[in-house]
Protein backbone atom coordinates (compact mmCIF):
# COMPACT_ATOMS: atom_id res chain seq x y z
CA UNK A 1 0.00 0.00 0.00
CA UNK A 2 3.01 2.43 0.88
CA UNK A 3 4.56 1.69 -2.54
CA UNK A 4 1.46 2.60 -4.46
CA UNK A 5 0.63 5.60 -2.57
CA UNK A 6 4.48 6.70 -3.54
CA UNK A 7 3.47 5.71 -7.11
CA UNK A 8 0.71 7.80 -7.14
CA UNK A 9 2.11 11.09 -5.87
CA UNK A 10 4.91 10.39 -8.27
CA UNK A 11 2.38 10.25 -11.22
CA UNK A 12 0.51 13.46 -10.01
CA UNK A 13 3.58 15.43 -9.24
CA UNK A 14 4.84 14.67 -13.23
CA UNK A 15 0.82 15.41 -14.58
CA UNK A 16 1.23 18.41 -12.44
CA UNK A 17 3.83 19.88 -14.16
CA UNK A 18 3.29 18.85 -17.56
CA UNK A 19 1.61 22.13 -18.24
CA UNK A 20 3.70 24.05 -16.31
CA UNK A 21 6.00 25.92 -18.54
CA UNK A 22 8.89 28.50 -18.13
CA UNK A 23 8.50 31.84 -21.02
CA UNK A 24 10.42 34.59 -21.28
CA UNK A 25 9.58 38.33 -20.60
CA UNK A 26 10.87 41.39 -21.46
CA UNK A 27 11.27 44.54 -20.24
CA UNK A 28 10.73 47.95 -22.03
CA UNK A 29 11.47 50.43 -19.33
CA UNK A 30 13.94 53.15 -20.48
CA UNK A 31 12.63 55.40 -18.01
CA UNK A 32 13.20 53.34 -14.86
CA UNK A 33 9.77 53.46 -13.09
CA UNK A 34 10.07 49.80 -11.79
CA UNK A 35 12.40 49.53 -8.69
CA UNK A 36 12.13 45.96 -7.97
CA UNK A 37 14.15 43.77 -10.34
CA UNK A 38 11.88 40.99 -11.91
CA UNK A 39 12.15 37.36 -13.04
CA UNK A 40 13.32 36.67 -16.93
CA UNK A 41 11.01 33.75 -16.91
CA UNK A 42 7.34 33.33 -15.36
CA UNK A 43 5.63 29.95 -15.52
CA UNK A 44 2.10 30.09 -17.88
CA UNK A 45 -0.62 31.27 -15.07
CA UNK A 46 1.86 32.70 -12.59
CA UNK A 47 0.60 36.25 -10.97
CA UNK A 48 2.97 38.76 -12.05
CA UNK A 49 3.39 41.72 -9.98
CA UNK A 50 5.35 45.11 -10.69
CA UNK A 51 6.33 47.61 -8.40
CA UNK A 52 7.34 51.25 -9.49
CA UNK A 53 8.28 54.44 -8.21
CA UNK A 54 4.75 56.98 -7.54
CA UNK A 55 5.15 59.67 -10.34
CA UNK A 56 3.18 62.85 -9.66
CA UNK A 57 1.06 64.76 -12.00
CA UNK A 58 0.85 61.66 -14.37
CA UNK A 59 -0.91 58.08 -14.76
CA UNK A 60 0.69 55.12 -15.51
CA UNK A 61 -0.71 52.36 -17.57
CA UNK A 62 1.12 49.11 -18.20
CA UNK A 63 0.89 47.12 -21.35
CA UNK A 64 1.38 43.70 -22.07
CA UNK A 65 2.58 42.86 -25.21
CA UNK A 66 1.51 46.61 -26.77
CA UNK A 67 -2.18 45.31 -25.11
CA UNK A 68 -3.84 47.45 -22.16
CA UNK A 69 -3.64 45.64 -18.52
CA UNK A 70 -3.85 47.80 -15.69
CA UNK A 71 -2.91 51.31 -14.17
CA UNK A 72 -1.42 51.95 -11.38
CA UNK A 73 -2.45 50.71 -7.65
CA UNK A 74 -1.61 52.91 -4.77
CA UNK A 75 0.58 50.63 -2.12
CA UNK A 76 -0.33 52.04 1.18
CA UNK A 77 2.37 51.14 4.33
CA UNK A 78 1.25 52.39 7.87
CA UNK A 79 -0.05 55.45 6.38
CA UNK A 80 2.75 55.83 3.88
CA UNK A 81 2.24 55.99 0.16
CA UNK A 82 5.10 53.94 -0.81
CA UNK A 83 5.13 52.74 -4.36
CA UNK A 84 2.60 51.69 -7.27
CA UNK A 85 1.97 48.06 -8.37
CA UNK A 86 0.72 46.44 -11.27
CA UNK A 87 -0.47 42.58 -11.88
CA UNK A 88 -0.80 40.87 -14.98
CA UNK A 89 -0.94 37.32 -15.05
CA UNK A 90 1.83 35.80 -17.69
CA UNK A 91 0.45 34.29 -21.39
CA UNK A 92 1.87 30.42 -22.36
CA UNK A 93 4.16 32.89 -24.55
CA UNK A 94 6.77 35.09 -24.52
CA UNK A 95 6.33 38.51 -24.25
CA UNK A 96 7.20 42.02 -23.47
CA UNK A 97 5.38 44.64 -21.22
CA UNK A 98 5.90 48.64 -21.64
CA UNK A 99 4.56 51.81 -19.80
CA UNK A 100 2.95 54.56 -21.00
CA UNK A 101 1.81 57.79 -19.08
CA UNK A 102 -1.64 59.94 -19.02
CA UNK A 103 -0.37 62.57 -22.26
CA UNK A 104 -2.33 65.21 -20.70
CA UNK A 105 -0.76 65.56 -17.78
CA UNK A 106 3.04 65.49 -18.45
CA UNK A 107 5.64 64.08 -16.29
CA UNK A 108 7.49 67.14 -14.78
CA UNK A 109 11.13 67.61 -13.35
CA UNK A 110 11.44 69.76 -10.26
CA UNK A 111 14.59 71.35 -8.67
CA UNK A 112 14.81 72.70 -4.63
CA UNK A 113 13.02 75.42 -4.11
CA UNK A 114 10.78 75.68 -7.51
CA UNK A 115 7.04 76.94 -6.71
CA UNK A 116 3.55 77.04 -8.25
CA UNK A 117 0.51 77.60 -7.53
CA UNK A 118 -1.20 74.57 -6.77
CA UNK A 119 -5.06 75.58 -5.94
CA UNK A 120 -6.38 79.77 -6.02
CA UNK A 121 -9.98 81.13 -5.31
CA UNK A 122 -10.11 81.50 -1.19
CA UNK A 123 -11.05 83.98 0.90
CA UNK A 124 -7.64 85.10 2.93
CA UNK A 125 -6.45 81.22 3.74
CA UNK A 126 -4.74 81.06 6.29
CA UNK A 127 -4.48 77.42 7.71
CA UNK A 128 -3.65 74.10 5.73
CA UNK A 129 -3.64 71.16 7.13
CA UNK A 130 -4.27 67.25 5.55
CA UNK A 131 -6.10 64.55 7.36
CA UNK A 132 -4.60 61.21 8.04
CA UNK A 133 -7.45 60.14 5.20
CA UNK A 134 -6.02 62.13 2.68
CA UNK A 135 -7.78 65.67 2.64
CA UNK A 136 -6.33 68.77 2.11
CA UNK A 137 -8.91 71.43 4.38
CA UNK A 138 -7.84 74.67 3.98
CA UNK A 139 -9.05 77.57 6.37
CA UNK A 140 -10.78 81.03 4.77
CA UNK A 141 -9.83 83.93 7.23
CA UNK A 142 -12.77 86.26 6.16
CA UNK A 143 -15.54 83.92 5.85
CA UNK A 144 -15.11 81.44 8.29
CA UNK A 145 -15.26 78.98 6.16
CA UNK A 146 -13.35 76.01 6.02
CA UNK A 147 -13.18 74.29 2.03
CA UNK A 148 -11.93 71.01 0.91
CA UNK A 149 -9.04 70.92 -1.45
CA UNK A 150 -8.40 67.59 -3.96
CA UNK A 151 -5.28 66.51 -5.30
CA UNK A 152 -6.08 68.88 -8.21
CA UNK A 153 -6.78 71.90 -6.76
CA UNK A 154 -10.40 72.35 -6.40
CA UNK A 155 -12.19 73.73 -4.02
CA UNK A 156 -15.16 72.45 -2.37
CA UNK A 157 -16.83 74.34 0.41
CA UNK A 158 -17.05 72.10 3.71
CA UNK A 159 -18.33 74.15 6.42
CA UNK A 160 -18.47 77.36 8.35
CA UNK A 161 -17.14 77.79 12.04
CA UNK A 162 -19.19 80.11 14.21
CA UNK A 163 -16.78 82.18 15.29
CA UNK A 164 -14.70 85.33 15.55
CA UNK A 165 -12.25 84.87 12.95
CA UNK A 166 -11.12 81.49 11.73
CA UNK A 167 -7.30 81.03 12.28
CA UNK A 168 -5.70 77.67 12.20
CA UNK A 169 -6.79 74.51 11.57
CA UNK A 170 -5.39 70.75 12.40
CA UNK A 171 -6.45 67.07 12.35
CA UNK A 172 -6.19 64.70 14.89
CA UNK A 173 -5.34 60.46 13.94
CA UNK A 174 -9.00 60.11 13.34
CA UNK A 175 -9.37 62.94 11.18
CA UNK A 176 -10.72 65.58 12.99
CA UNK A 177 -10.35 68.87 12.43
CA UNK A 178 -9.25 71.24 15.51
CA UNK A 179 -9.83 75.06 14.74
CA UNK A 180 -8.84 78.18 16.37
CA UNK A 181 -11.03 80.95 16.14
CA UNK A 182 -9.59 83.72 17.67
CA UNK A 183 -11.55 83.43 21.26
CA UNK A 184 -12.60 79.72 20.98
CA UNK A 185 -11.01 76.60 19.54
CA UNK A 186 -13.44 74.10 17.92
CA UNK A 187 -13.66 70.48 17.04
CA UNK A 188 -15.70 69.39 13.72
CA UNK A 189 -16.34 66.23 12.55
CA UNK A 190 -16.19 64.64 9.23
CA UNK A 191 -20.30 64.51 9.70
CA UNK A 192 -19.85 68.57 9.63
CA UNK A 193 -21.16 68.43 13.51
CA UNK A 194 -19.30 71.34 15.24
CA UNK A 195 -18.35 71.89 19.24
CA UNK A 196 -16.49 74.24 20.88
CA UNK A 197 -13.88 72.90 23.34
CA UNK A 198 -12.13 76.10 25.08
CA UNK A 199 -13.04 79.70 25.32
CA UNK A 200 -11.08 82.77 26.94
CA UNK A 201 -8.08 82.98 24.20
CA UNK A 202 -6.81 86.70 24.02
CA UNK A 203 -6.56 85.32 20.38
CA UNK A 204 -5.93 81.65 19.52
CA UNK A 205 -3.81 81.26 16.52
CA UNK A 206 -2.01 78.05 15.87
CA UNK A 207 -2.25 74.26 17.05
CA UNK A 208 -0.35 71.20 17.78
CA UNK A 209 -0.59 67.45 19.44
CA UNK A 210 1.38 65.86 21.09
CA UNK A 211 1.74 61.55 20.89
CA UNK A 212 -0.49 61.61 23.92
CA UNK A 213 -3.54 63.47 22.68
CA UNK A 214 -3.01 66.60 24.15
CA UNK A 215 -4.15 69.51 22.49
CA UNK A 216 -1.60 72.50 22.75
CA UNK A 217 -2.48 76.57 21.35
CA UNK A 218 -0.69 79.69 20.76
CA UNK A 219 -2.23 82.96 21.85
CA UNK A 220 -1.35 85.40 19.86
CA UNK A 221 -2.14 88.23 22.09
CA UNK A 222 -1.43 87.06 25.83
CA UNK A 223 2.19 85.28 24.76
CA UNK A 224 1.06 81.96 26.44
CA UNK A 225 0.96 78.65 24.94
CA UNK A 226 -2.17 76.68 26.27
CA UNK A 227 -2.74 73.10 26.52
CA UNK A 228 -5.82 71.34 26.27
CA UNK A 229 -5.73 67.57 27.89
CA UNK A 230 -7.95 64.80 26.58
CA UNK A 231 -10.83 65.35 28.85
CA UNK A 232 -10.30 69.53 27.61
CA UNK A 233 -9.08 70.43 30.71
CA UNK A 234 -7.07 73.79 29.99
CA UNK A 235 -4.03 74.53 31.23
CA UNK A 236 -1.41 77.19 30.79
CA UNK A 237 2.14 75.38 29.00
CA UNK A 238 3.96 78.13 28.69
CA UNK A 239 3.53 81.74 29.84
CA UNK A 240 6.34 83.80 28.47
CA UNK A 241 5.69 87.12 30.59
CA UNK A 242 6.43 89.27 28.02
CA UNK A 243 4.98 92.90 28.52
CA UNK A 244 4.28 94.22 24.68
CA UNK A 245 1.70 96.17 22.78
CA UNK A 246 -1.27 94.38 23.59
CA UNK A 247 -1.88 94.65 19.17
CA UNK A 248 1.43 93.01 18.66
CA UNK A 249 1.31 89.32 17.27
CA UNK A 250 3.57 87.70 19.89
CA UNK A 251 4.08 84.60 19.15
CA UNK A 252 2.30 83.09 16.53
CA UNK A 253 3.56 78.72 14.61
CA UNK A 254 4.00 76.07 17.07
CA UNK A 255 5.39 72.64 16.15
CA UNK A 256 6.77 69.40 18.12
CA UNK A 257 9.87 67.37 16.44
CA UNK A 258 9.25 64.24 15.32
CA UNK A 259 9.94 62.50 18.53
CA UNK A 260 7.68 65.04 20.87
CA UNK A 261 10.83 65.52 22.90
CA UNK A 262 11.31 69.08 21.56
CA UNK A 263 8.20 72.49 20.82
CA UNK A 264 9.22 74.72 18.46
CA UNK A 265 7.23 78.44 19.18
CA UNK A 266 7.54 81.28 16.77
CA UNK A 267 8.16 84.46 18.20
CA UNK A 268 6.83 86.83 15.85
CA UNK A 269 7.63 89.98 17.30
CA UNK A 270 11.13 89.57 18.37
CA UNK A 271 11.72 87.42 14.50
CA UNK A 272 12.75 84.32 17.11
CA UNK A 273 12.23 80.78 17.07
CA UNK A 274 11.96 78.87 20.21
CA UNK A 275 13.04 75.51 21.30
CA UNK A 276 11.33 73.53 24.79
CA UNK A 277 12.46 70.68 26.02
CA UNK A 278 9.77 68.05 26.74
CA UNK A 279 10.93 66.91 30.13
CA UNK A 280 10.32 63.59 31.59
CA UNK A 281 6.87 64.56 33.71
CA UNK A 282 5.33 66.55 30.57
CA UNK A 283 6.23 69.83 31.13
CA UNK A 284 8.30 72.66 29.23
CA UNK A 285 11.96 73.17 30.12
CA UNK A 286 13.62 76.44 29.87
CA UNK A 287 13.58 78.29 26.60
CA UNK A 288 15.99 78.03 24.19
CA UNK A 289 16.28 80.92 21.03
CA UNK A 290 17.52 78.56 18.07
CA UNK A 291 17.22 80.85 15.70
CA UNK A 292 17.06 85.24 15.75
CA UNK A 293 16.97 87.96 13.54
CA UNK A 294 14.05 86.59 11.26
CA UNK A 295 11.54 89.12 9.61
CA UNK A 296 7.92 88.58 10.99
CA UNK A 297 8.05 84.81 10.76
CA UNK A 298 4.85 83.33 11.18
CA UNK A 299 3.87 79.58 10.75
CA UNK A 300 6.16 76.71 11.04
CA UNK A 301 5.90 73.14 10.71
CA UNK A 302 8.60 69.68 11.13
CA UNK A 303 9.15 66.71 8.54
CA UNK A 304 10.48 63.45 9.32
CA UNK A 305 14.49 64.16 9.34
CA UNK A 306 13.63 67.30 11.90
CA UNK A 307 13.83 69.67 9.39
CA UNK A 308 11.63 73.34 10.19
CA UNK A 309 10.45 74.78 7.90
CA UNK A 310 8.83 78.95 8.49
CA UNK A 311 7.12 81.31 6.52
CA UNK A 312 8.09 84.81 6.93
CA UNK A 313 5.10 86.78 6.64
CA UNK A 314 5.79 90.24 5.35
CA UNK A 315 8.51 89.35 3.13
CA UNK A 316 7.13 86.53 1.54
CA UNK A 317 9.89 83.85 1.97
CA UNK A 318 10.00 80.63 3.08
CA UNK A 319 12.95 79.07 4.74
CA UNK A 320 14.28 75.70 6.17
CA UNK A 321 16.12 75.49 9.64
CA UNK A 322 18.19 72.10 9.38
CA UNK A 323 18.43 69.87 12.94
CA UNK A 324 21.62 71.56 13.73
CA UNK A 325 20.40 74.86 13.06
CA UNK A 326 21.43 76.14 9.61
CA UNK A 327 19.06 78.05 7.87
CA UNK A 328 18.57 78.19 4.18
CA UNK A 329 16.13 80.09 2.27
CA UNK A 330 13.75 77.58 0.01
CA UNK A 331 11.99 80.37 -2.46
CA UNK A 332 11.25 84.13 -2.19
CA UNK A 333 9.78 86.66 -4.39
CA UNK A 334 6.76 84.97 -4.90
CA UNK A 335 4.72 84.97 -2.20
CA UNK A 336 3.05 87.55 -1.10
CA UNK A 337 1.82 86.96 2.52
CA UNK A 338 2.67 83.44 3.57
CA UNK A 339 0.70 81.83 6.38
CA UNK A 340 -0.10 78.47 7.21
CA UNK A 341 1.85 75.15 6.00
CA UNK A 342 1.78 71.72 5.75
CA UNK A 343 4.42 68.99 4.21
CA UNK A 344 2.11 66.98 1.38
CA UNK A 345 1.17 63.40 1.89
CA UNK A 346 -0.42 60.71 0.05
CA UNK A 347 -1.46 62.25 -3.87
CA UNK A 348 -0.64 65.36 -2.21
CA UNK A 349 3.30 64.68 -2.68
CA UNK A 350 5.68 64.94 0.24
CA UNK A 351 8.36 66.53 -1.65
CA UNK A 352 6.18 69.79 -1.65
CA UNK A 353 4.94 71.73 0.80
CA UNK A 354 1.85 73.53 0.78
CA UNK A 355 1.79 77.32 1.60
CA UNK A 356 -1.58 79.33 1.99
CA UNK A 357 -0.99 83.08 0.99
CA UNK A 358 -3.16 85.19 3.11
CA UNK A 359 -3.14 88.28 0.75
CA UNK A 360 -3.28 86.36 -2.69
CA UNK A 361 -5.91 83.95 -2.10
CA UNK A 362 -3.39 80.86 -3.10
CA UNK A 363 -2.47 77.90 -2.17
CA UNK A 364 1.08 77.23 -2.94
CA UNK A 365 3.19 74.08 -3.35
CA UNK A 366 6.95 74.49 -3.21
CA UNK A 367 9.50 71.35 -3.98
CA UNK A 368 11.81 70.91 -0.88
CA UNK A 369 13.23 66.91 -1.92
Amino acid sequence: MKKTLILLSFIFLIVGCSNSKKYKLTVDDPNNFIIEKMNKEYFSGEKVIVKTSILYDVDLKLFLDDEFVCSQTVINDNGTYTHWEFYFTMPAKNAKISFKTSYDKPIKEYSFGDIEMFSSGFNRPNGVTISPNGTMYVSNRSTNKISTVNADGEIHEFVTVPCKELLMIITDDEGIIYAAGTDKVFKITSENEITEIASDFGCADDLVFDDNGNLFVTDAKRNIVYKIAPDLTKSIFIDNNYDGILTTWFITGITFNKTYDSLYVVRMDKGEILKYPILEDGTAGNEEIIISGLIKPDHITCDDNNNLYVTLYSTGILIKITDDNNVETICDNTMSRPTGLVIGKGDYDSRFVYVADNRTNIIFRIYID
